[in-house]
């Protein structure tokens, strides 16, 4: 029996086996896409239609070693890598299998965002499919065919779990690689599509989405699912002051309401979607923590107990973490200065929490810092000593793993700073949570790595920062890259200061780059958001007047290349977010009508506005987008929200109305190629 596309072991060595033709993970990448620039003179050219041309029954390239085959077949194109591993046998038998070729081809070219976001592929089937399909991408067929295979691992992980069969071991690997490997290429494969097709288009066009909500209802919270298709609200009614749940899902090209069994309490808190259990919504009743979830095959949702409420004590903070474990923060209602931290951890066997651990803070806790990916909590904690001038500044860093057997508990190492006429105000995870940041109060940011013990130590300090006193919230202020090697921080209200990182994991001090200024610059400007792209190449400073935006292109200077000012009149301040696929910034100022602009990089290097519509109301912040960039949320204090939903260019070949029609998935390979001579 042959051995399937798409399988992991290696090629079989053996006289008899045949290459198979493989044409399931074949992706049809056009020449902007070709051989990076450190491609050998003539590496694209001695790709043909016909591989077998290639070779003569006597060629020496019949006999290349395997490791010198496969740096040649490394420069080219995933599509001709497919084709090569057609050619012979031999060839056949050194390269490796399609989805190690597919996983290889996508370290050098998926974007950077799909760090950020790893969950795409959840939302493939019900979102983004659509979207690919109507601008005809050239990824789509591998695409459908990493969701067979994601289908097929989920239900043999599942009969496995029915059946008890799965061992210790197993449970260790899947909390560290938490998705199956088809599901984290089909994410990797799916933002490589979606950047590809939004900065091919020279014009994107947007269309207005209604959610089924009461008239002038105030939307005070928001929550995108993961996977983007699932949208949680907490809405509040005119003239009243409960507010209630509301869940939509993106069916049939529209926002659908779903219906869930609705709880007495009103709801205090709106937390985010899980990815452990999957599509999880954590929210707070009366400091009681509750999980949604969805009813398989139906649009209603149940809820579960999280973490019941204790007296006299409210919620004002909830992490989720990777794992499905839940650290929740609150304090005293009384005595704000007694707050405790409660670790609830997620049992994947029962499907359910255990109840809390609970630890206190006596001490005063100035900074919180999550890392859901690793599960890790950094807490801040300042204390006085020797009278108000000297300080003790301490770092606890809280992880899980020195348990051998699961469910793991929490544990913490305390850092201690040389600091003592300062305090901590904020801190920030890196990435790659690796690093942390610290902003202190005499404008100093720290920048300190992890070593494996989970213990500070110095990388980095900037001493000329600048951070609002209105500010309550430094993180606004400071952004890393999705790949954690580049660092946006602020000097004044228009200079900001570029950090990067090189290849031994030291921080430097890069351009500082400095925004233009106005030509009637008001003297109450203060600055709100700073934030950097994924990829570290595109950056915005947002004020209560102005909007820039900054563009690096590869291999070039940063240049500043938009600015937008709102009117004195304005009832909206300026707003921008980013869109990580295909590098977009939203923006909408009113000046002196309220207009939404995208701007993003194009095929050619530049970087162009793709859109431009008048809107009302503005977007809802920077996280207004859908972490699949497809959704824009619109809102404010008064009226309805909306959404704007991205769609491929209007001139797109595909008909629009068959664009949003389900296509069958294309059939697995099974067919050989004629065996080689």
């Amino acid at each position: 029996m042959h051995q399937l596309p798409g399988s992991e072991r290696s090629h079989s060595t053996a006289p008899t086996a045949q290459p198979p033709v493989g044409n399931a993970y074949t992706v049809a990448i056009p020449p902007d896409t070709g051989p990076t620039a450190s491609s050998p003179p003539g590496a694209r050219a001695c790709v043909s239609n016909s591989p077998a041309s290639w070779l003569s029954p006597t060629s020496a390239t019949q006999c290349l070693p395997a490791l010198v085959l496969n740096q040649i077949v490394d420069y080219l194109p995933f599509a001709d890598q497919s084709r090569c591993a057609r050619v012979c046998r031999h060839w056949h038998d050194c390269l490796p299998a399609p989805r190690q070729r597919l996983s290889r081809w996508l370290q050098q070219h998926a974007p950077v965002s799909w760090l950020a976001n790893p969950h795409l592929a959840l939302g493939f089937n019900s979102r983004t499919r659509f979207f690919l399909q109507a601008a005809n991408s050239p990824v789509l067929p591998a695409l459908m065919h990493l969701q067979q295979e994601q289908e097929q691992e989920q239900e043999q992980e599942q009969e496995q779990e029915q059946e008890h069969r799965l061992s210790e071991l197993r449970q260790d690997a899947q909390q560290r690689l938490p998705v199956p490997s088809a599901t984290l290429l089909l994410s990797r494969l799916l933002h490589y599509g979606l950047n590809r097709e939004l900065i091919r288009a020279d014009q994107l066009c947007l269309r207005t989405v209604e959610l089924d909500c009461p008239d002038n209802a105030l939307t005070t919270a928001y929550s995108f699912s993961l996977c983007s298709r699932w949208l949680a609200t907490r809405c509040r009614p005119y003239g009243m002051t409960s507010t209630s749940l509301r869940l939509y899902g993106w069916e049939q090209d529209n926002w659908q309401k779903c219906t869930h069994k609705p709880d007495q309490t009103p709801i205090s808190g709106l937390g985010p979607f899980t990815s452990t259990p999957s599509q999880a919504l954590i929210t707070i009743h009366n400091s009681d923590v509750l999980a949604w979830q969805r009813v398989p095959g139906s649009d209603d949702w149940n809820r579960t107990l999280v973490c019941p409420a204790t007296d006299s004590y409210a919620v004002f903070a909830l992490f989720a973490m990777s794992d499905g474990d839940q650290v929740i923060l609150d304090w005293k209602q009384q005595d704000t200065m007694h707050i405790r931290v409660l670790f609830c951890r997620y049992i994947d066997k029962d499907k359910s929490w255990k109840p809390a651990v609970i630890h206190g803070c006596d001490s005063d806790l100035r900074a919180v810092a999550p890392e859901q990916q690793s599960c890790q909590l950094a807490l801040g904690i300042v204390t006085h000593h020797l009278g108000l001038d000297h300080r003790i500044n301490r770092i606890q860093i809280w992880y899980k793993g020195l348990d051998t057997e699961p469910p793991q508990a929490w544990t913490f190492r305390e850092s201690v700073l040389a600091q003592q006429d300062t305090d901590i105000e904020a801190l920030l995870y890196g990435p790659r949570a690796d690093s942390l940041l610290g902003c202190m109060s005499n404008g100093h940011v720290c920048l300190w790595a992890l070593d494996a013990q989970h213990q500070l130590l110095p990388q980095l300090t900037l001493t000329d920062s600048f951070f609002p006193w209105h500010i309550s919230n430094h993180n606004h202020l400071i952004s890393f890259s999705a790949d954690a090697k580049k660092l946006a921080v602020p000097c004044s209200l228009r200079q900001i200061q570029i950090c990067l990182r090189d290849d031994n994991d030291h921080w430097q001090r890069g351009p500082r780059l400095e925004a233009p200024a106005a030509p009637e610059e008001p003297p109450e400007d203060t600055l709100e958001h700073i934030l950097l792209s994924s990829s570290g190449r595109t950056l915005v400073r947002i004020t209560r007047w102005h909007i820039d935006i900054w563009y690096r292109a590869p291999a070039d200077h940063w240049q500043h290349r938009v600015q937008r000012t709102r009117t004195e009149s304005a009832r909206f301040l300026p707003m921008a977010c980013l869109i990580d696929p295909g590098e977009l910034v939203c923006t909408t100022v009113q000046d002196p009508t309220l207009v939404l602009w995208i701007h993003g990089p194009d095929s050619q290097g530049g970087f162009v506005r793709k859109a431009c519509m008048a809107v009302q109301p503005p977007i809802n912040g920077p996280g207004a987008v859908s972490p699949d960039g497809l959704s824009l949320l619109l809102s404010s204090v008064r009226g309805r929200p909306s959404l704007l939903q991205l769609m491929p260019p209007a001139d797109t070949e595909t008909d629009p109305q068959a664009a949003w029609q389900p296509v069958p998935a294309p059939e697995p390979a099974l067919a050989l190629a004629p065996e080689p001579d």
